[in-house]
């Protein structure tokens, strides 16, 4: 399935059609907040090939009239041609009153209509820790909105099936949650809608909603034809992307250790507010995994402004932790300590002092047999941390700098499950697995299907993935947890479960005890050396009309976090202020694999993310609330060339989640790699890294203490 995905040979969501589909356009919302108070779609019905043109008045709740950001939905219409149906989007006639814009979550925060969430928790006595603090570093760190680049844009088709279902199609990651969403919107029985997901192309956790589904699944029903509507590269700064936020840290060292740690946390979430809380708590957790004091202090807001939406599920809970990182680089240099060293001192570990506060519940990896310093200890040998003393050039414009970033991510433990599997014995021995169906791109199909294999004893090409829908897969919950690690899991569940039904009813053929009975080399061998095949107890299994399937269905709650740690090396050219990467070496916890390569494909498609958010990723708006960058084609994206050679080392863990391998490895090693790109351009420049990205006119500006 890898081959085939590199080949071009595997069909994406915009690769299918179906006959006679139309084709769909939005018309966009030209301002910030207002409300539409008349519609006229004439013009646009009129033009030859519209089939249809729908306003707000028009959808029963699907379009809303009042409008929360530039560019919301505000009609949608249908055309035999997708040309023809963007030309007729513009011709429905919008007449809006415009209401107040907020843009600026600060003064959003003094409004309670504004505040979308709160979260405030406090242990020990933070004022007083920094009041007698030998040391105490405080600094806002600001992190801007970033856009959500998937590798295949939005696209969504829809049509009606022979017993007039709706079948959707979509490249959405989660196709129970579009099935949940859509029943609420349009009004449906769940089991009248069936969501098919196809290959997803690195979706990175940026498809949390329905912004497209329900508009291809009402025209449907209208007009009883398929419905397509794939978004434009103008429309992608639109889609939801991670808040703005910013971060105030005030951090206290007493005697060498950290003795108090305050967080205050604005975070704009833009037009909509699904899940502030969540992502509060869960940002709160983050940040404060890593570190021991004895005195916390976070105060989080999360606040609705008339900017586009943002998604909880695109590592917006990482920028805290990411704050409060910097702030330990900094506390580390200004005490004239090596950063590593440093760090390893302050290090929470399993006892006294682990439990987090304010109901945030245990800090992740309690028990965790990979203790961080480790990870910090191999990272110091593979980067070559000896060399970061060394002269940076200083009769150079060209610094040279080094930098460590440490990050752990608990696995889900506040999320639930997060998926399940299913497997079942057929009449030729071979094995089908339905897993559920939730993805984020990562090439796992070859992976699951393998492991379930191996547990089975059976060849690989014995073990065969079934198509993922909301009618065949098992039901998963589509929240965030870490995909490959909770479908791994219950693959593994699975497979033990369908050994152990058929080693019972292998037995039962031979008549022997089944603990005498053994599972090898696809066949059930009793004590006596008689063998019953896998095709002979899957054939009598479904001629009794009792096949073999098993379901599996397990909790992430105790599953281990995941630790990585990330050395960058820069350059920096202290004239132009442009950063240029030179190397990047993650260590992270994780396996032994039984493939490592999907596990290291997870790790380096993270650093590159990272070095895009560290170095590029922006989307600011002007004073209307409108994107300034237009268009994917004007977004300074990261490009394959642009990242440096990346060195991926695993360090196996004692108690591995699967025994495979399956592990949530991504997200950690990224996160790690923002903060350690920010240390090294501080390192190389001499300067205070205080936002991002660090393009030319940021880095300029931290060199002249600005």
């Amino acid at each position: 399935m890898t081959l085939r995905r590199a080949t071009g040979e595997v069909a994406f969501a915009g690769d299918f059609m179906r006959p006679g589909a139309l084709h769909l356009a939005i018309r966009r919302s030209p301002v910030a907040h207002g409300r539409v108070v008349a519609s006229d779609t004439t013009d646009a019905r009129a033009l030859p090939g519209v089939v249809a043109a729908l306003a707000a008045e028009d959808t029963a709740g699907v379009l809303d009239p009042v409008l929360r950001f530039v560019g919301d939905r505000a009609g949608v219409v249908a055309a035999e041609d997708a040309d023809i149906a963007r030309h007729a989007a513009d011709m429905v006639h919008l007449v809006v009153k415009p209401l107040p814009i907020v843009l600026d979550a600060e003064a959003a925060r003094k409004d309670p209509e504004q505040v979308a969430a709160r979260f405030d928790v406090e242990v020990g006595n933070v004022d007083e820790a920094l009041a007698i603090a030998d040391h105490v570093v405080e600094g806002t760190w600001t992190v801007p909105a970033a856009p959500t680049v998937t590798l295949d844009p939005p696209v969504t088709l829809t049509w009606l099936d022979d017993d007039r279902r709706l079948v959707v199609r979509t490249s959405a990651e989660s196709p129970f949650r579009v099935r949940r969403l859509l029943a609420d919107r349009l009004g449906l029985p769940a089991a009248r809608i069936r969501v098919m997901r196809p290959l997803v192309a690195g979706g990175v956790g940026g498809r949390p909603d329905v912004p497209i589904e329900d508009l291809c699944a009402l025209v449907t029903l209208r007009t009883g034809r398929p419905a397509r509507l794939a978004l434009t590269a103008e429309e992608l700064p639109l889609f939801p992307g991670r808040p703005p936020q910013r971060i105030e840290v005030r951090l206290a060292v007493q005697a060498g250790r950290l003795s108090a740690l305050a967080l205050r946390l604005l975070v704009d979430v833009g037009a909509d507010s699904e899940g502030a809380e969540a992502l509060l708590r869960s940002a709160a957790r983050q940040a404060l995994a890593l570190y021991s004091a004895p005195s916390l202090r976070v105060e989080a807001v999360a606040v609705r402004t008339h900017r586009p939406p943002t998604s909880r599920r695109h590592g917006a809970d990482d920028d805290a932790a990411f704050a409060v990182e910097c702030a330990i680089e900094e506390a580390a240099r200004q005490l004239g300590e090596d950063p590593v060293k440093f760090r390893r001192r302050q290090l929470r570990r399993p006892g006294r002092g682990y439990e987090l506060p304010g109901g945030l519940g245990e800090a992740p990896g309690a028990d965790d047999a990979m203790p961080l310093d480790a990870l910090l200890e191999a990272g110091v040998q593979k980067a070559r941390w000896g060399r970061r003393d060394r002269g940076r050039g200083a009769l150079s414009p060209v610094r040279w700098g080094l930098g460590v970033g440490l990050a752990r991510r608990a696995a889900g433990a506040a999320e639930g499950t997060g998926a399940a599997a299913t497997l079942r014995l057929l009449e030729d021995g071979s094995f089908t697995l339905a897993a559920a169906p939730s993805s984020t791109g990562a090439a796992d199909e070859t992976v699951f299907a393998s492991a379930a294999a191996s547990m089975l004893g059976v060849p690989a090409r014995r073990v065969v993935l079934a198509a993922a829908d909301t009618d065949s897969a098992p039901f998963e919950a589509g929240d965030h947890a870490p995909t490959f690690l909770s479908t791994g899991r219950a693959v593994e569940q699975a497979a033990e479960v369908a050994r152990e039904l058929i080693r019972k009813a292998g037995a039962a053929m031979l008549g022997t005890d089944p603990a005498r009975a053994e599972v090898v080399g696809g066949e059930v061998r009793a004590e006596d050396g008689r063998t019953a095949s896998f095709a002979a107890i899957g054939a009598a299994a479904l001629e009794a009309g009792q096949p073999v399937a098993a379901t599996a269905v397990p909790s992430i709650e105790n599953a281990p976090p995941s630790d990585a740690a990330v050395f960058a090396e820069v350059e920096v050219d202290t004239e132009t202020g442009v950063v240029r990467p030179l190397r990047l070496t993650a260590v992270a916890a994780g396996g032994p694999f039984a493939d490592p390569r999907p596990a290291e494909a997870q790790v380096e498609g993270a650093l590159a993310t990272a070095l895009e958010r560290a170095l590029a990723a922006a989307l600011p708006v002007d004073t209307e609330g409108r994107p300034l960058a237009g268009s994917l084609r004007r977004w300074p994206l990261v490009a394959a060339g642009d990242v440096p050679p990346i060195a991926v080392t695993f360090l196996p863990t004692d108690d591995p989640s699967t025994r495979f391998g399956a592990m949530a490895v991504g997200e950690t090693a990224g996160r790690a790699a923002v903060a350690a790109i920010a240390a090294a351009v501080a390192h190389a420049s001499g300067g205070t890294v205080r936002s991002l990205p660090l393009d030319p006119g940021t880095v300029l500006d931290l060199q002249a203490g600005r």
